[in-house]
């Protein structure tokens, strides 16, 4: 059992809470057995699997049960005190369990789509809360595929940051999820031949006087500054959510939740 804090190994995963390291070593960690499954299942390489032993030094069954799943002789599995899990993990501990894994590396080509696609295009998105959030939304509406476009100052969204990964629960695993640029969005939008509905709160329609049956493509942007004028200008319809109170916005998570759920509802 690892219970040194200056463990090769444990400072490695120490740093993966850094994008810095993310991005130099291509490596991010995933929290929980659902997660891990989750993650599995969508194809991402685990690498490393720590975990903590009960007071007597047995493997949990958590373990046993993703050893099975995984059925990979070269993923690494080591033991570790319960202080040192404590550092590795942005939440509680009660899950036990925490796996090292490869970034995957996307290439929006190699996405398929249905006939009729539900696409959710968001930009400038940066929180991580929000990141994790939409991509929950995304998976229970059956969204066919999430685009991060155009964080800010160029810089694309932290996708990986183990915020996201754990504000998804393990929906960034079963959603297909792609970071480009607006200019590479709209070239895969019109080659699909996918009209845009564009979010906005200067628009005077309101979301649920518009038809979201057949392809359809929603778009929102920041609370703080919207979706961008391109955007807007390639948008085929823009809607607003009713506000009644005195907030101006709702959370961008919130809208795209309302959103996305108003499409499942007509769709069904």
């Amino acid at each position: 059992m690892i219970t040194r804090f200056k463990n090769p190994l444990v400072k490695q995963v120490r740093g993966l809470k850094e994008r810095k390291h993310r991005e130099e070593s291509r490596l991010f960690t995933i929290e929980g057995k659902k997660e891990l499954q989750l993650a599995i299942q969508g194809g991402v390489v685990i690498e490393t699997v720590l975990y903590t032993a009960d007071v007597q030094g047995h493997t949990p069954d958590a373990i046993l049960d993703l050893q099975g799943k995984l059925n990979d002789p070269m993923v690494r599995y080591e033991a570790v005190s319960l202080e040192v899990f404590a550092r590795l993990v942005y939440r509680d501990v009660a899950g036990g369990v925490l796996g090292v894994a490869r970034i995957p590396e996307k290439d929006i080509l190699e996405l398929v789509l249905p006939p009729e696609p539900l696409i959710l295009a968001a930009c400038g998105l940066e929180k991580p809360g929000n990141l994790g959030a939409i991509l929950r939304s995304a998976d229970g509406a059956g969204v066919d595929a999430v685009l991060f476009c155009d964080a800010k100052e160029r810089r694309s969204p932290d996708l990986y940051n183990p915020n996201v990964v754990r504000g998804s629960l393990g929906a960034i695993f079963t959603v297909p999820v792609f970071i480009l640029t607006s200019e590479a969005a709209f070239a895969l939008l019109a080659e699909h031949h996918i009209p845009i509905v564009a979010a906005t709160p200067s628009a005077s329609t309101l979301h649920t006087d518009i038809s979201f049956i057949g392809t359809t493509c929603i778009a929102l942007g920041s609370e703080s500054a919207g979706l961008p004028d391109t955007w807007l200008e390639k948008a085929d319809q823009q809607v607003r959510i009713p506000l009644k109170g005195k907030m101006d916005s709702l959370n961008v998570s919130c809208s795209a939740a309302i959103l996305l759920y108003e499409a499942l509802r007509q769709r069904q």
